[in-house]
This record gives C-alpha cells, sequence and structure tokens, in this order.
C-alpha cells in the first residue's frame, strides 16, 4: 500500500507558537503563514481522506523544493540557509494528521531532504510518499 502525491505550495516552516495575554486570559496561536499552509495543504490532500487504516506502520519521504533567490551565489546548489527542514517537516506532518493517516505517531521512518527547483514558474512544490512500513528502514 502506497500512496505518492506533489503538493502544489512553497515550503513553509512550522513556526513557534505565539503567546498573548489580553482580558484575562492567555492566547495561543500561529503565525498567518502556517495557518494558511496548513489548510492548503489539507485542502489539496483531503482526496486521500483516511487512505491509511489504524495501527499500520508507515513511512513517510518528502522531498520539498524551494524556489532559488537570484541573490544567492551561483555555487550554492542546496538551500542549506533557511528553513530547517524538520519545521518544515513538522508543519507538512502535522497539516495530513487525521485525514490521509489516523495518528501522526504511526510513522516510523522518516526520509527528507529540501532542493532547489528548476521550474520556470519559480514556484515551490512538495513531494511526498507514504508507504507501508514493513521492515522500518524505509
Amino acid at each position: 500500500m502506497e500512496l505518492t502525491f506533489d503538493l502544489l505550495l512553497e515550503p513553509v516552516p512550522q513556526g513557534r507558537p505565539r503567546v498573548t495575554y489580553r482580558n484575562g486570559r492567555v492566547w495561543t496561536f500561529y503565525s498567518d503563514a502556517v495557518v494558511a499552509a496548513k489548510e492548503a495543504i489539507r485542502a489539496q490532500v483531503l482526496k486521500y481522506q483516511d487512505y491509511f487504516p489504524k495501527h499500520l506502520p508507515l513511512s513517510l519521504t518528502v522531498t520539498t523544493y524551494r524556489h532559488r533567490s537570484p541573490y544567492l551565489p551561483k555555487r550554492e546548489v542546496l538551500p542549506f540557509r533557511r528553513a530547517d527542514l524538520d519545521n518544515e517537516i513538522k508543519l507538512i506532518i502535522d497539516a495530513m494528521n487525521g485525514v490521509v493517516f489516523p495518528d501522526d505517531a504511526a510513522i516510523t521512518t522518516i526520509i527528507a531532504s529540501k532542493r532547489y527547483t528548476d521550474a520556470p514558474s519559480n514556484n515551490g512544490h512538495i513531494v511526498i510518499a507514504i508507504r507501508e512500513d514493513t521492515d522500518g528502514r524505509g
């Protein structure tokens, strides 16, 4: 059982939640970019609702492609500056949690990478492959 798809979205890192105190209450919220990215991912993966059953170990392979800034040196071939790969993965998993798979605790293996895209439209995208993890090695 395997599912592979492409999300048409510039990768966004999961930021830290912000906390404010108003009217005697504590409010916790994420930035607008994080909320918009999660909603965009959920909208694109909604067609895969309940694709994987409960109690099934899953392997996740993610490659994020971001547009390349024209101000970067030509010799820089990998996006090592910003954003952290683990934060991008957190946002993707949180957005798919409860939609594609019932619980993100089912993910036992993660293989991830980030790259620059050569697409002429200069838009980023995310390639995701999810499959049953049979041996724990992806």
